[in-house]
């Protein structure tokens, strides 16, 4: 008998579909699944967060997946709460007379895959859900001057703008908040919007560039 044909029975055998292999599997599945909550949350409570806070500030109640990729120097401080989903990034540019921080406040929610890029501050507010690949940044990344770009110059203070984001607000997945933005309390922000300029309280902005699409009833703690 030829080889082939046999290895080419054996590459497509599968299991019967019998009561006993699908209760073997469901057993072993459930077992795995336990395994895995057990073991990460050993790694998030006895090395991620631990590790987090000898170098950063945060409440006793943060919440965090994975150590966040940090790539530069600069001031992180964390609210009580935070909550942050699977793996960041956050990125400091140094610029010659700030020292970079990233401030979230009390209770707000950061999705996985979301990326800071801080030259001198980016400060977000309590309550807040920042939706997964969110973009926040306070400067370009590089100079406008294709000449300083080929030197690689560093910025100049000149060419950050710090941003400032309230509290309660709802940023969509895949949106990008740019340098020098302001957004006011319990505003929402709409999935791929690309926000240029600021955003007033209790507004719906989308698209690119972001703009008005609707205003937002004022809700109790607003208007006390």
């Amino acid at each position: 008998m030829k080889l082939k044909p046999i290895l080419k029975k054996v590459y497509f055998y599968s299991l019967p579909n019998h009561v006993l292999v699908r209760w073997l599997f469901s057993v072993l599945d459930r077992g795995s699944e336990a395994f895995r909550f057990v073991w990460e949350w050993l790694v998030k409570t006895f090395w991620v967060e631990p590790r987090f806070r000898s170098r950063y500030q945060a409440g006793k109640s943060l919440w965090m997946e994975n150590s966040p990729y940090v790539a530069g120097r600069g001031d992180i401080v964390l609210g009580e709460g935070v909550r942050i989903s699977g793996k960041i990034g956050i990125a400091f540019v140094p610029v010659k007379g700030y020292t970079p921080r990233l401030r979230v406040g009390a209770n707000t929610f950061i999705g996985v895959n979301c990326s800071f890029s801080a030259a001198e501050s980016i400060v977000i507010g309590d309550n807040c859900l920042l939706a997964a690949e969110t973009v926040i940044r306070d400067n370009d990344g590089h100079p406008l001057d294709a000449v300083r770009r080929r030197a690689n110059t560093p910025l100049e203070a000149d060419e950050v703008q710090p941003v400032t984001i309230g509290n309660d607000v709802w940023i969509g997945n895949r949106a990008m908040v740019l340098k020098g933005v302001t957004i006011g309390d319990r505003a929402i922000v709409a999935s791929c919007a690309v926000v240029t300029k600021d955003v007033a309280a209790d507004t719906i902005v989308a698209g690119n560039p972001a703009r008005v699409v609707r205003e937002l009833p004022k809700s109790e703690t607003a208007t006390a």
